[in-house]
């Protein structure tokens, strides 16, 4: 993952859009289950942990890398419940006139 020196939340935001592409393309739209879910969390929670230790408790890049990866994680699982168990053809998830609702 590319990380730009200076990282704005609109910066954070396309890195989470971006990874979110990749993720979806590789993984599918969504969680196919809560065990899944919750072991993908855990498995980012610990990458997490680990980068904050190499990163002697500070936040570095691969910190934020890592903080990515949990809000890609978050954002698939939530897919999962807001579109049960229907199969999204959009990487990044928007259905056909999401931006006309919100």
């Amino acid at each position: 993952m590319n990380i730009p020196a200076k990282v704005t939340d609109e910066v954070f935001l396309e890195m989470i859009h971006e990874q979110l592409g990749r993720s979806s393309a590789k993984c599918g739209h969504k969680c196919c289950s809560v065990d899944e879910l919750l072991g993908r969390m855990t498995k980012e929670q610990n990458n997490l942990m680990c980068a904050i230790s190499r990163g002697n408790r500070k936040v570095s890049t691969e910190v934020l890398g890592k903080l990515t990866d949990i809000a890609v994680t978050c954002i698939r699982g939530a897919r999962s419940y807001q579109h049960n168990n229907t199969q999204q053809a959009n990487v990044h998830g928007l259905d056909e006139g999401y931006h006309e609702q919100h």
